[in-house]
């Protein structure tokens, strides 16, 4: 029987070096989006009861998370078409763990939250995790444009301002340093739970490659020609297409009438926001910050 359990989570103006600020909710000293049910959830998610055929998408933001959702959701559909359903209605932040309870088997559960979030019940019961991965100065690029689009974040700053905010760690869930790095610890402390790792960048050059991947880690028997189907209907064009109305809780809270979540969807963007200043003081930072983990990720910068 799940509780509903309330705590209060403040909402915070946090300012960079610079000046400007980002409207956020302040837990234990860490940074979360203002997401309509995230105060009453997010202390019920450890003890959230899961199934054995729980499968958990998890991501830093904007490294992939949708485009992987339509893609596994379509594969266990069987389909070969976009689903009118949402990520977001299965997003665990950003849903009450009734909605989550009451979601149909096989939930394609999602997440952008640190590991002390994580649900006790997956580990217990060994659920499947892909574990998406994008090139930092990418997802923090992407990220920018994210923070502009929704209403209720308030930044006004550019891009500059927001590099800022970024690498001094003022920004929603924290780095992507920090995120790297404890789930690097987390996925050491549970060998048992089976991980698959994905990279944006793979996707993007081979998507029927990664397709195969993700059937052949979650048992499912794919065809070449349904293969194809939902590599043409999960390219990122038709997706962005597909959905442009945004989910109904983001109606009035971002700027326009698309989706913010679909923009360019490319590799290298970050080419055209960072200075030559910002590259090297981003490249300094990972070397300090990633020494000594294993994640495999230098051959995408």
């Amino acid at each position: 029987m799940i509780t509903r359990q309330r705590f209060n989570m403040p909402t915070t103006e946090v300012r960079n070096s610079a000046g400007d600020s980002i409207q956020l909710h302040e837990y234990n000293g860490k940074y979360y989006p203002l997401l309509p049910h995230i105060e009453g959830t997010l202390p019920q998610l450890p003890d959230l009861p899961c199934r054995d055929d729980d499968v958990m998408i998890l991501t830093y933001p904007k490294a992939g998370t949708h485009w992987t959702w339509e893609i596994v959701n379509m594969l266990y559909a069987g389909d070969g078409q976009i689903s009118s359903r949402r990520k977001g209605e299965s997003m665990m932040e950003a849903v009450t763990v009734e909605s989550l309870a009451a979601l149909p088997s096989v939930r394609l559960l999602n997440t952008h939250l640190p590991p002390e979030f994580y649900p006790k019940d997956l580990i217990k019961r060994k659920c499947k995790v892909i574990f998406v991965q994008r090139n930092p100065k990418d997802v923090y690029v992407s990220f920018f444009h994210h923070t502009k689009k929704f209403k209720p974040y308030d930044f006004k700053g550019d891009w500059n301002s927001y590099f800022l905010m970024a690498v001094e760690g003022k920004v929603d869930y924290g780095t992507w340093f920090d995120f790297t790095k404890q789930y690097e610890q987390f996925f050491s402390g549970h060998p048992d739970i089976p991980v698959l790792r994905l990279y944006f960048e793979d996707m993007k050059q081979d998507l029927p490659t990664e397709v195969e991947k993700i059937c052949n880690f979650l048992g499912l028997s794919c065809e070449p020609s349904y293969r194809d189907k939902v590599v043409e209907k999960c390219g990122f064009q038709f997706m962005k297409n597909e959905k442009k109305i945004p989910e109904s809780f983001m109606n009035t809270m971002v700027n326009g009438k698309e989706d913010p979540i679909f923009r360019k969807g490319i590799i290298g963007d970050w080419k055209s926001h960072f200075t030559v200043a910002q590259n090297e003081r981003f490249d300094q930072e990972y070397k300090q910050q990633m020494k000594g983990f294993s994640f495999p990720f230098e051959q995408y910068m």
